[in-house]
């Protein structure tokens, strides 16, 4: 459900705009053990953030804005340039 919400969607929603996939490309940033602050964070689906959270067992999380395409993919190019 809460995924839906991310992704702009109700469950019975045939908006074309829903089509997007607006839920992998919302940045989200976790804060876990010693302040440590982790951004530009993209997931695939519920599937994948449900696992980073548990491994990364972050005590806040911040969900971002929805980007133009996956953040995380942004960032790496960023950083290659």
């Amino acid at each position: 459900m809460l995924t839906n919400f991310l992704n702009y969607l109700a469950p019975d929603d045939t908006d074309p705009i829903a089509e997007r996939d607006f839920f992998a490309k919302r940045e989200f940033s976790f804060t876990i053990e010693d302040d440590i602050y982790i951004r530009y964070q993209s997931f695939r689906d519920e599937e994948e953030l449900k696992s980073t959270i548990i491994s990364s067992n972050p005590f806040k999380i911040d969900i971002g804005a929805v980007f133009t395409h996956p953040v995380s993919t942004n960032f790496h190019l960023m950083i290659l340039k």
